[in-house]
Parts: C-alpha cells; structure tokens; sequence
C-alpha cells in the first residue's frame, strides 16, 4: 500500500515539474541558497527534471550534473533484489555516496 502511495506522489510530482517550469511557478526555493548564495547539492534539481521531461538534456546537465547520477542510483536502490542489499546499505557504499555529495557540494560553488 505505501508503495503506492510513493509512485502516485513521485507520479505527481514529475507532472507537476513536467508541466509547471520552476523557475517560473510557486515551487520552493532551496532556503540554504536563498540564506547563503551558495548552491547545495540538490540546487537546480527541480529544473533539472523540468528540463529533462521537456527534452533538454544539456539544460538539465547545466542545472544539476550530479543528478544524472543520482537518479539511476535512487533507481538501483528501490529496484534492487535483496541479495544486493548487503552492498548497498553497507558502510562503505554510504561513505561511498556521502564523499561524492560533499565532493560535488564544494566543486560546484568553486567553479
């Protein structure tokens, strides 16, 4: 039942950014970029989706590259059989994917 839930929300959701360009609607802003002026590792994500369901991969690239990652990642750990659960919840994996995000966090507001 929750799983439901989850794919008519995530379903929602990606009509909503399908249809409606951040930028230009009432979706939220990221408050560590509004309170700092430095991007996050998620900024740019809700255009980056926009951008992708309207065809525009390079846009979307531009607005958030880690996503191109992220997604397919997010993919293997909802799809993923439970033999690979050992791997991808293991400590090193996590480590793995938080080093990347703060790696990702720090180049994006150096260059």
């Amino acid at each position: 039942m929750a799983a439901v839930a989850i794919f008519i929300i995530v379903a929602a959701v990606l009509v909503y950014l399908g249809f409606n360009d951040p930028e230009k609607s009432l979706s939220p802003r990221c408050l560590f970029n509004v309170l700092t002026g430095y991007s996050c590792p998620g900024c740019g994500s809700q255009r980056a989706v926009h951008a992708l369901l309207n065809g525009r991969v390079a846009d979307a690239w531009h607005y958030n590259a880690a996503l191109f990652f992220a997604l397919p990642l997010a993919a293997v750990y909802v799809l993923a059989p439970v033999r690979w659960h050992g791997v991808l919840y293991s400590k090193w994996f996590v480590a793995g994917i938080v080093v990347f995000l703060f790696g990702w966090w720090i180049l994006r507001n150096v260059f």
